[in-house]
């Protein structure tokens, strides 16, 4: 994994790194401001939904507590528009964003979501695609 010069990451990251950190480049790197977005929506789909002090409806909601009553269906409907909401709300580096669910015919209770969206970098903006599913062990993985 490349390491992320400071002007890519996002706040948090550049105070972890503290000033032994890396130092602020000249050129914006494309790929560490990707491996940016992604590293946070990693951490974003792997919060319960309310356990955030700050706000409430940050991360995914438990897939447990799904209303089953009305059908599959409507469950993943629910699903999609928390990504898309959270993804809105706390992910500004990804725009236009679309999100639809990956149906997986050997594995039917299989959860696997397509992100699209784009990111802008000055006057460019380029097309950015993420995929998702819950492991095994119950974490959401973003590929």
């Amino acid at each position: 994994m490349p390491r992320l010069q400071r002007n890519e990451q996002y706040l948090m990251q550049r105070v972890r790194a503290g000033v032994d950190g890396n130092t602020t480049s000249v050129q914006f790197d494309v790929d560490a401001y990707k491996e940016s977005i992604f590293l946070h929506l990693q951490r974003m789909f792997n919060v319960r939904q309310g356990s955030c002090l700050t706000d409430p409806e940050y991360g995914l909601p438990d897939f447990n507590d799904l209303d089953m009553k009305h059908g599959f269906s409507i469950a993943i409907k629910e699903i999609i528009k928390a990504i898309k909401l959270n993804i809105s709300k706390h992910e500004s580096g990804l725009g236009r964003v679309s999100v639809g669910f990956l149906r997986d015919e050997a594995s039917p209770l299989d959860l696997r979501f397509e992100i699209r969206g784009t990111i802008t970098v000055g006057k460019d903006s380029q097309n950015i695609r993420f995929q998702t599913r819950k492991s095994t062990a119950g974490f959401i993985e973003v590929k």
